[in-house]
C-alpha cells in the first residue's frame, strides 16, 4: 500500500508540475458589462410625494443604501471580472457576483413592501410593518 501513495504521489506532482506551464483560463478578465445603471435620484424622484409614514421614509432610504452597494458590486464586477484565481490558484465565482445578487433580492423585497404599505395608506388600510416582519 505504501508503494501505491509514492507511486500516486509521485504521478500527482507530476501532472501538477505540468499543469503550471499550461495557460491560465484567468489571464484573461472575463468581460462584464451592465446596460442599466439604477440611480438613488431615480428613485427618490420615482417615490416623491409618496412617503407618508415614518416606516415609508425608513424603507427608501435602506432601498437607497442597497443601491450604493449594487453600485459597487458592479464596478467591481467590471474591474475584475467574473471570475477570479484564488491564491492557490484555483478559479472561482467573483464574491462581487453573491454580494449583487444579495442586494438584488433585499431591494425587490423593500420595494414590494414600501409599495404595499403606499398602496394600503391611499386605501385608509393600516399596513403594520411589525406583522410582515412576523410572517416569515
Amino acid at each position: 500500500m505504501a508503494t501505491n501513495n509514492k507511486n500516486y504521489m509521485r504521478i500527482y506532482q507530476k501532472n501538477r508540475r505540468a499543469g503550471e506551464e499550461r495557460e491560465s483560463m484567468t489571464d484573461e478578465i472575463t468581460s462584464v458589462n451592465f446596460t442599466t445603471d439604477i440611480k438613488p435620484s431615480q428613485l427618490k424622484k420615482a417615490y416623491k410625494g409618496r412617503i407618508e409614514t415614518d416606516d415609508q421614509k425608513l424603507l427608501l432610504s435602506n432601498a437607497l443604501v442597497i443601491i450604493d452597494l449594487m453600485q459597487s458590486c458592479k464596478k467591481s464586477l467590471e474591474a475584475d471580472g467574473a471570475y477570479i484565481k484564488t491564491a492557490t490558484g484555483l478559479v472561482k465565482e467573483n464574491p462581487a457576483q453573491k454580494s449583487l445578487r444579495e442586494n438584488v433580492k433585499a431591494l425587490t423585497v423593500l420595494l414590494d413592501t414600501l409599495n404595499k404599505s403606499i398602496l394600503a395608506n391611499k386605501k385608509g388600510d393600516i399596513f403594520d410593518l411589525e406583522k410582515w416582519l412576523d410572517e416569515d
